[in-house]
């Protein structure tokens, strides 16, 4: 096998591998061995024994590298053996490193052979650089966003539900009529202006805690009916 594409999201796992340019976007499993000219992307790679040239990975975790170069983000490993440099931006955990220069972040090496050690820094991000970060930020989104003004739009109708139109519906029944409620309303401030009314409710309340009711009746018309209309008849019956 010549060349090997790994895509993003894919996993490949082999017992044992050799070929010349390997692409790791992806997972790649080896048991054993696994050879080649060059390995590069930004996948992740689990093997036994590592022999490459040039080694460029986001995660390696192996038993041991042997190679030229090496450019990764994390590696865990038993032994890295190198003839060339070594940059590991985040962490590296070895045993045994030997490398001519090795540029790391955080590591936890047993056994460091290497003439030249460079430790990166690390990134203090604070409260004050987050707030400038957040302010730089809201500007460039409003510099570049712009918010459209005088933009034709057609106002949304709230949908009627069928709950609600049930609802409405018992509401205001199709039987009544649109005069109706007014009228309901004219007659009920009639009573309260009518003293007689006023005094017939006053002796209801008066007399219903005994056991006696009230019932007002009208009578008939007749063709020469007497001045004031109808006659309201009161009768007290004996409490039962």
């Amino acid at each position: 096998m010549k060349n090997l594409y790994i895509p993003k999201g894919k996993t490949l796992h082999y017992e044992a591998l050799s070929c010349q340019n390997i692409v790791n976007d992806g997972v790649l499993v080896v048991d054993e061995t696994l050879r080649a000219r060059n390995i590069s992307g930004k996948g992740f790679l689990d093997a036994g024994t590592i022999s490459a040239r040039h080694v460029g990975a986001m995660d390696i975790e192996c038993a041991a590298i042997v190679g030229e170069t090496l450019a990764a983000e994390r590696v865990c490993a038993a032994e890295v053996t190198l003839s060339g440099p070594a940059v590991v931006s985040c962490y590296l955990e070895a045993e045994y490193v030997e490398t001519p220069k090795l540029t790391v972040g955080k590591s936890n090496i047993g056994t460091l052979n290497a003439p030249d050690v460079v430790n990166l820094p690390e990134k203090k991000r604070g409260i004050t650089r987050a707030l400038v970060a957040g302010f730089f930020c809201r500007l460039w989104l409003s510099l570049t966003r712009r918010v459209p003004v005088d933009a034709s739009y057609v106002p949304a109708e709230d949908p009627v539900t069928e709950d609600a139109g049930n609802q409405a519906a018992e509401q205001t029944p199709a039987d009544t009529q649109p005069g109706e409620a007014v009228q309901n309303e004219s007659v009920s401030t009639d009573l309260e202006d009518d003293f007689e009314f006023k005094r017939l409710k006053a002796m209801y309340c008066l007399l219903k805690d005994s056991g006696y009711t009230l019932r007002l009746s009208q009578r008939e018309e007749t063709e020469t009916p007497p001045p004031g209309g109808g006659v309201a008849s009161i009768s007290f019956p004996e409490a039962a």
